[in-house]
């Protein structure tokens, strides 16, 4: 009867191999754990520089606005200046 137990006891060992590696377990579910980790930061990373450069954008539309009126404004004088001086030209050219 012993050696009956023996055989069944092999052919179980044969059947369910070694048991499982519960260290080559542990280090994929560390590894897929880091994974997950990293992923969340470039996530994170992702969605503050985008939030970084709207704020840039806003700011950039807002210099350039104030810019381009500031140019107009300069402009505008500009043509009043120069209307101005064809005027005078014009009425010191007819004293002359």
């Amino acid at each position: 009867m012993s050696s009956v137990a023996r055989f069944a006891g092999e052919e179980m060992g044969k059947m369910l191999g070694h048991g499982p590696d519960f260290g080559s377990m542990g280090q994929r579910r560390s590894m897929l754990d880091g994974k997950e980790a990293v992923a969340g930061i470039q996530g994170e990373s992702l969605i503050e520089r985008a939030g970084i450069q709207a704020e840039a954008d806003v700011e950039s539309a807002k210099l350039t606005t104030a810019a381009q009126s500031k140019l107009a404004g300069a402009q505008q004088q500009g043509s009043m200046v120069a209307d101005l001086g064809k005027q005078l030209g014009g009425i010191l050219g007819s004293f002359g």
